[in-house]
């Protein structure tokens, strides 16, 4: 494989070798990966642009769609909800937001399935996705009004919470997101100017990137 892909493949596709196949067929068929000839040994020798996204086609959206399918409702609502908060969430906020059972049974089967991974950090349960590739098709298969009330739904979560730098920001960025208010998005906007002359670029462009 060429340099890099192999760990590239792995964050995007979880190592699932249905996903794998499809993302690096669909490279393939957008020249991101390509036969640069034949080796010494004889074998086919590829290049891969490494500025290439490896976001999903149309046959990798087709293989996840079916495989959430599967999944229960409640599942479902909670994976939608964790590919709107856009990154790893604490397991209450994501529970309370996704309307789903206190107890966490119903993400059971989403980490059964390899969709989610459940880390302790700062002392607590956090989710994340387990495959990049999952948020943009999870994302995509929602309408406006759904990804508003996902927003929502999040900062509301977020409320109970203590009022800590995370959780404010937090709030701020999926209130604002929720909204149809253009008031709320420049308060996003003064977020990431404050977070630009904090020495913090990265988590800037972050919330700049929100409020696009």
């Amino acid at each position: 494989l060429p340099p890099g892909l192999d760990s590239a493949m792995l964050r995007a596709t979880g190592g699932l070798p249905a996903l794998v196949v499809a993302v690096i067929r669909e490279q393939v068929q957008r020249g991101a990966i390509w036969c640069e000839g034949v080796s010494e040994a004889g074998r086919a020798r590829w290049a891969w642009d490494p500025a290439a996204r490896l976001m999903p086609g149309e046959d990798t959206t087709r293989h996840i769609d079916r495989w959430l399918r599967t999944l229960p409702e409640a599942t479902r609502a909670i994976v939608q909800a964790l590919a709107v908060a856009g990154g790893p969430v604490p397991l209450d906020l994501l529970l309370h937001a996704a309307g789903a059972d206190p107890s966490g049974a119903d993400l059971g089967p989403a980490l059964r399935n390899g969709l989610c991974t459940v880390q302790l950090e700062r002392g607590e349960e956090w989710v994340s996705l387990r495959r990049a590739v999952l948020e943009p098709v999870l994302v995509r298969g929602l309408d406006e009004e759904q990804i508003r009330s996902l927003h929502l739904a999040l900062a509301d979560a977020v409320r109970v919470r203590p009022g800590h730098e995370w959780e404010q920001r937090f709030l701020i960025v999926h209130s604002a997101r929720g909204a149809r208010d253009p008031e709320d998005t420049r308060m996003l906007v003064e977020l990431g100017d404050w977070l630009a002359g904090g020495g913090r670029p990265w988590e800037a462009l972050e919330t700049l990137d929100a409020a696009s």
